[in-house]
């Protein structure tokens, strides 16, 4: 039934009020390193400052300045050094929620809705052609700057080869040569709950399923068909029912998009 549900939740329902449930791990509270990089920051041009008046200032100040500088180029050695060990704190620290986190749902996640696949573009990238490819498409095109398909086979060891007129858009130019791939991008994320919140969230949809059986052999029934109906506040969202062998029927009959959170 599972994937019947899933189907229902990514189809009927708001995509913002399925992200609620979006398995996560849990932020951490960051130091303050920032602050710390302030004030290294500052001391930094108050040595600047310190040192251009060090080499103009009078031979009487000099002791003191110097003294000076000194001191602040050690507390600036101790800002820095502070600096690093806590981003080397924060670094395991992540690491470590996330391996917390990580085991706690290992084995516990659901797909509740699948990512989406969409938005094709011609992506236009630098690549490094050899100096017989180029001389090859340039005789191709007729010129030294144009573009041509071109696709290679081949792997390391043997060498590769190419065959102009087909594969991808290859341009060159007098700077830089170039590859226009199409590639296509996430248009909608993929959303992984954990087991609890999903079913927390079926009982918030007031989900109901019905299984219904008939007679087989002797003592015994099998399953004749399966039905799953999802309700908001007495609204009736959907209903599907599943009959073995027989494919899918589909009753649904909606009264509004459910996608506010103010239903909720």
């Amino acid at each position: 039934m599972l994937p019947l549900v899933t189907n229902i939740l990514a189809e009927e329902v708001g995509f913002e009020l399925l992200k609620s449930i979006q398995s996560e791990p849990a932020a951490e509270v960051e130091n303050n390193i920032e602050a710390i990089r302030k004030r290294g920051d500052g001391l930094k041009k108050r040595i600047d400052r310190g040192t251009e008046r060090y080499l103009s200032a009078p031979d009487s100040l000099m002791a003191d300045l110097e003294a000076k500088l000194v001191e602040w180029k050690r507390e600036l050695t101790e800002i820095e050094a502070t600096i690093l060990l806590a981003e080397i704190a924060q670094s395991e620290g992540e690491r470590s929620a996330f391996s917390t986190w990580l085991e706690k749902v290992q084995g516990k996640l659901v797909t509740v809705a699948e990512i989406e696949w969409g938005n094709q573009q011609s992506i236009r990238q630098p690549i490094n052609l050899t100096i017989a490819d180029r001389e090859a498409m340039q005789k191709h095109i007729g010129a030294k700057v144009g573009k041509c398909r071109a696709s290679w086979n081949g792997n390391p060891d043997s060498g590769y080869t190419m065959t102009l007129g087909v594969g991808d858009m290859i341009e060159l130019t007098a700077e830089q040569d170039w590859i226009w791939a199409e590639c296509e991008f996430p248009v909608r994320p993929a959303i992984l709950a954990e087991v609890d919140a999903l079913r927390e969230f079926l009982h918030q949809l007031n989900v109901k399923v019905t299984l219904f059986w008939k007679p087989a052999s002797g003592r015994y029934f099998t399953l004749d068909r399966r039905r799953l109906q999802a309700e908001i506040k007495n609204n009736f969202v959907g209903g599907h029912t599943v009959m073995p062998d027989r494919g899918t029927s589909i009753s649904v009959s909606m009264r509004g998009s459910i996608s506010k959170p103010e239903l909720w």
